[in-house]
């Protein structure tokens, strides 16, 4: 059958398009208890042929900086993210995009009949980690070009599902195997080479794409895939920036040497569920006090509250929706001051919610609310401040640091130690509980006449391994002071 002319425009990319600026040092061969060689042997023995890749951290706003990409696809400062980059498969015609001169590429076309295999390290503590496959780009048959669907294809691999053989309760620093595939028969294939070669069953975790859910391929018109980890909040920022210059992990893609007699394709995954039924709304009270107090204090100041909305859809259904999640991921609630549908959309009334922020000290914002990781909600919880031109994350605070900021406005209070509320200026001119938002250089700072948004992350509840439903969440809240003006 003839396939339909495609061209491949590189619209907003993502976060993880190819550049010199990538770091990704030289693989090491993790010193594990299994036999890489002997792993690539089986491999080759089975039929498949084995080609390796590399794995490796990308800055977005040195990315953009440069012009690779268009935005910042709203990086997650501070939580550093790491990708696969992957040859073309055998035979492969249709370019992988923005591969570099050897022709490894972070987003890339795949066959349902292929794997890729991570053999290495999880990383040291941290508050979170995960890993996940993600829907990169689809083409639009209207628009006769491809377009970014940066979309979860199901739950992540998180540090509280991880499967490794440390200790009980301690998935950081443990020996790993990560197998992405989209079928039974090739990951059960791959599988009995990697216990074959010596490496432990208690480390092979699965990371499944489901064909029905994507179009797999190397054809004009298939859609393109990246891998993504995330790691936030770690015990020892030292350890963690060793761990990304070099983490210590071999990345192989295989492919079948012949068309597999059987396939048997991986339905959608169930995913885990959300919500456990108890809810931060017993709080409310608190959160409308702390907010009076926070007026109070500043009521020589014009006040302008900003409102906050659940931020984006979940994977499935950004993608039946056409909408560019830029990478969102189920073991997270996101809230913000402005939906991610209207952060590409110049046209979108909602945009109107963002602001700029000058240098007067008189001109600042608070967010406040609840700390979801003090009412057990989230492991973690964050909120990172934008520019809304190219979504770059340049400042961020966490739940980790927020301990004592609600009593500067409710001294005494029984609830204070459940809530938060965080200064965001230009200067902190002697606040400790504040975070000064730079100007630059380039998309590392927001200028004073760009807007600026508000993003709100809780991630992972405990007691169900995915982000709590965000219905059982109080919304953070955002006030912008500014000097009066007028009579």
């Amino acid at each position: 059958m003839k396939r339909r002319k495609v061209v491949l425009v590189p619209v907003l990319f993502g976060l993880l398009a190819i550049s010199p600026l990538v770091i990704v040092a030289e693989a090491v061969v993790p010193p594990q208890t299994g036999d890489i060689a002997a792993l690539q042997a089986a491999l080759e023995q089975a039929g498949f042929v084995v080609q390796q890749g590399e794995y490796g951290f990308a800055d977005a706003i040195a990315l953009c900086n440069a012009g690779v990409i268009q935005t910042c696809q709203g990086n997650n400062v501070g939580a550093p993210y790491l990708a696969y980059r992957l040859p073309p498969a055998p035979g492969q015609t249709t370019p992988n995009l923005f591969a570099d001169a050897r022709g490894l590429a972070f987003i890339y076309h795949l066959r349902a009949d292929e794997a890729i295999l991570q053999i290495g390290w999880t990383p040291p503590e941290a508050a979170y980690f995960s890993y996940q496959s993600y829907l990169g780009m689809r083409y639009d048959p209207v628009q006769k070009r491809y377009v970014q669907m940066f979309n979860s294809l199901g739950d992540s691999i998180n540090n509280l599902t991880i499967h490794t053989s440390g200790p009980k309760g301690n998935p950081f620093g443990q020996p790993v195997v990560i197998l992405t595939a989209a079928d039974r028969v090739i990951a059960a294939a791959v599988e009995a080479a990697v216990l074959g070669a010596g490496f432990p069953a208690d480390t092979v975790n699965l990371d499944i794409i489901a064909p029905a859910l994507v179009h797999m391929g190397l054809e004009p018109g298939d859609d393109y895939f990246q891998f993504m980890s995330r790691i936030a909040v770690p015990t020892d920022r030292a350890a963690l920036e060793s761990y990304i210059s070099n983490p210590g992990s071999v990345i192989l893609r295989l492919t079948p040497k012949e068309e597999p007699v059987r396939l048997d394709p991986f339905p959608a995954p169930t995913l885990r569920v959300r919500g456990t039924g108890t809810t931060e709304m017993s709080l409310l009270p608190a959160v409308d006090a702390l907010r009076e107090a926070i007026l109070a204090r500043y009521a020589d100041l014009e006040a302008i509250e900003v409102p906050t909305s659940i931020a984006l859809p979940e994977g499935y259904a950004a993608t039946q929706s056409r909408i560019n999640t830029m990478g969102d991921t189920r073991d997270a609630a996101y809230f913000s001051t402005i939906e991610v549908a209207a952060w590409t959309n110049p046209q979108d009334s909602r945009r109107a919610a963002a602001f700029p922020l000058g240098d007067d000290p008189n001109e600042f914002f608070i967010v406040y609310g609840v700390n979801h990781e003090a009412s057990g909600k989230a492991s973690y919880a964050n909120c990172v401040f934008y520019g809304l031109e190219f979504l770059n994350g340049v400042a961020s605070v966490d739940s980790t640091t927020y301990k004592g900021s609600a009593e500067d406005y409710l001294p005494g209070d029984p609830m204070a130690p459940y809530l938060y509320a965080w200064k965001v200026a230009r200067s902190a001119n002697g606040d400790l509980h504040c975070t000064v938002l730079p100007t630059g250089p380039m998309h590392y700072g927001i200028a004073l006449d760009k807007d600026v948004i508000v993003f709100f992350r809780a991630y992972l509840e405990p007691a169900t391994a995915a982000g709590p439903a965000p219905n059982e969440l109080v919304f953070d809240r955002v006030i912008r002071f500014r000097p009066k003006t007028g009579g």
